[in-house]
């Protein structure tokens, strides 16, 4: 059951920080809403959630938890 809740609450906080992360960092490298803003924000956000698969992962090792990144 607490894993459930934790589940829930680390779902809810990547939801809500990785858009914003993914804007800061938009926002530094270039300037205005232009297309590579969204190229560069919407790339952010992909690493961020293939870097957060990848602990989860590590830090799970079971088998029946795979994402795809066994090997």
């Amino acid at each position: 059951m607490l894993k459930k809740i934790w589940g829930i609450h680390a779902s809810n906080f990547f939801t809500f920080v990785f858009p914003q992360v993914g804007c800061k960092l938009a926002n530094f490298f270039t300037y205005g809403f232009i297309i590579s803003w969204l190229y560069i924000h919407h790339s952010i956000q992909l690493l961020l959630a293939v870097i957060t698969i990848l602990l989860i992962s590590i830090q799970v090792r079971n088998k029946v938890y795979s994402w795809g990144f066994n090997f």
